[in-house]
């Protein structure tokens, strides 16, 4: 219930912060250099593999991690680690999930005046599983990112970014016989801090 708490909380000002983005000229319009973000969120996962369960949506907290370069007032280039990950109990075990992309991607700004971004990226995808008592699988295969930003200026160097990512990774099979062709796709809401270089 308080991460649910947590995660409607986030949504509520990354909403805010979006919706500023789509009307607010961009304190940080004359973008050069590199950059550093970073920030949490919450979000929704769907897993499926060949003789797993019927997908159904689980929720879990996300972190994000992105560094780059900017190459002109519209377009900047990086590379980003997006991770979803949830705890659960059941029959008195415990089981940690973490799935996500590591991806390379490309950042564009319709508008040079405006903060508002669209991101796009491919990459690697993975999938962990962890059990309490003992057991653990994993995948990596192929993914791909997309989603919308924002830059909200926060100071002169630093901006306030919201996010809404959209991830898929087509895992492949886990090690230990655990299950194969392991995918996922986990749409998040997200907010962080950008650091710019100007």
């Amino acid at each position: 219930m308080r991460i649910q708490t947590h995660g409607t909380t986030v949504f509520a000002l990354s909403t805010v912060l979006l919706c500023t983005g789509l009307h607010a000229q961009d304190g940080v319009r004359t973008r050069t250099g590199y950059w550093l973000g970073f920030g949490m969120g919450y979000g929704a996962g769907w897993f499926s593999c060949t003789g797993c369960p019927s997908a159904t949506a689980r929720y879990g907290v996300t972190a994000l991690v992105r560094a780059g370069a900017t190459l002109s007032p519209r377009v900047r280039v990086g590379g980003e680690l997006n991770i979803w990950t949830r705890h659960s109990t059941q029959s008195g075990s415990g089981l940690t999930q973490a799935s996500g992309n590591a991806s390379a991607t490309i950042d564009y700004y319709p508008s040079p005046a405006r903060s508002l971004f669209l991101k796009g990226g491919m990459g690697l995808a993975f999938g962990r599983f962890e059990s309490t008592i003992g057991g653990k699988s994993s995948a990596t295969g192929f993914g791909a990112v997309v989603g919308v930003g924002s830059d909200v200026r926060a100071g002169s160097h630093v901006a306030l970014t919201p996010t809404i990512n959209f991830l898929s990774g087509i895992d492949g099979d886990q090690s230990g016989g655990l299950g194969s062709n392991l995918t996922h796709v986990i749409v998040d809401i997200g907010l962080g801090i950008t650091i710019h270089e100007n």
